[in-house]
């Protein structure tokens, strides 16, 4: 199995959409700046690759020390989307769908993974293949963005009416960082010259 790794900030995703585009290996593994991999997570990765179906075209590895405790099947250990801590993408797919979409950077895996699922493929969790990721929180940022990215998710995926309701409650009654409420506003105003 060939991959490029490709390292990113899940702040600023341009450089990962910059080094997917310039990729020549079948296969993408996305680590999030400040992840360290497991000695052994490659060969578990490359384990879990090798036996999974061809409509499985996503892997997530396990982020340690906390994990994301979503849903995973436990037969399947399909998953509904990747995190961003390390994922190994298939290139073929990955493109077919479009990459990422330059709309998002946080939630940039989530919009991903959809529209892979939406194409007919499946995404895995890979527990054995673990990641410890040490790329410092922006709460802040991630609060204020999340929040907008939130909003522009449901636009492009048809919940655009409860996505601004979801806005407009956070705007009412935002979590108390300094200057919070004008950047949501702000925000609020752009998200409409955004959508159509």
């Amino acid at each position: 199995m060939k991959y490029e790794v490709i390292s990113f900030s899940k702040y600023n995703m341009a450089g990962a959409r910059q080094s997917a585009k310039s990729a020549e290996t079948d296969w993408l593994l996305f680590v999030q700046n400040g992840g360290s991999l497991a000695k052994d997570a490659l060969t578990h990765l490359e384990n879990y690759a090798s036996a999974a179906d061809r409509g499985t075209v996503a892997f997530e590895l396990r982020q340690i020390p906390v994990d994301t405790g979503r849903h995973t099947d436990p037969v399947t250990l399909e998953i509904d989307f990747v995190d961003t801590a390390a994922v190994l993408v298939k290139r073929s797919a990955f493109e077919e769908v479009g990459g990422f979409d330059t709309n998002f950077n946080l939630l940039a895996f989530v919009d991903l993974s959809w529209r892979l699922r939406v194409a007919g493929y499946r995404l895995q969790a890979c527990p054995m293949a673990t990641v410890k990721v040490t790329e410092p929180a922006d709460e802040r940022y991630e609060y204020i963005y999340g929040q907008y990215e939130r909003l522009l998710l449901g636009y492009k995926w048809g919940r655009d009416a409860q996505a601004k309701a979801e806005f407009e409650q956070t705007l009412k009654a935002p979590r108390h960082f300094d200057g919070v409420r004008k950047e949501l506003a702000k925000l609020y105003v752009q998200h409409f010259l955004k959508v159509p």
